[in-house]
């Protein structure tokens, strides 16, 4: 858990250097418009992010509008008992080692580009493509009684017949 937390901060810390390195001529309005005005920052991004793909994982990133996804997708696929521990261990973990960084990250990106409402979303998937975990960061307040949800329920999953531990 402690070396995903660090690759993951690696690779927002090549975002965040992508954008502090490489500047616009114009304003732009979203951090999808800076990156397709500044080729070279995606291009950093994406070098510095494939290079966490190893045996584990393999690691994407996706812009829609002001929203940085990255994705990593295990290439193990963890049956259902497996699963709810795992979920609650990435809460876990990385409520108290990424939220601070990342909401760091956040700030820096919008000082660096001047763009206002960035935000860093994080998402580990099972080696069938089911979301395991996700967060965005920043973290919005909600309410303490609200149950995070990753939209399967932990008693039935549709994936659970033809999974590996």
């Amino acid at each position: 858990m402690k070396r995903f937390a660090s690759l993951i901060m690696a690779a927002v810390l090549a975002v965040v250097t992508a954008f502090a390195l490489s500047g616009c001529e114009t304003e732009p309005k979203t951090i999808e418009d800076y990156l397709s005005e500044s080729p070279s920052a995606q291009q950093d991004i994406e070098e510095s992010l494939s290079g966490l793909n190893n045996n584990d994982m393999d690691v994407q990133v996706t812009y829609e509008q002001n929203k940085i996804i990255i994705t990593c997708s295990l290439k193990t696929t963890y049956k259902k008992n497996v699963r709810k521990t795992i979920k609650k261990s990435y809460k876990r973990y990385m409520e108290k080692h990424l939220t601070e960084p990342m909401e760091n990250a956040v700030a820096n990106i919008e000082r660096e580009t001047g763009i206002e409402g960035v935000s860093i979303q994080v998402i580990i998937n099972n080696g069938n493509g089911k979301e395991l975990w996700s967060e965005t960061y920043p973290i919005a307040d909600e309410p303490e009684a609200t149950e995070e949800t990753t939209g399967e329920t932990e008693e039935t999953s549709a994936d659970d017949a033809d999974q590996t531990e």
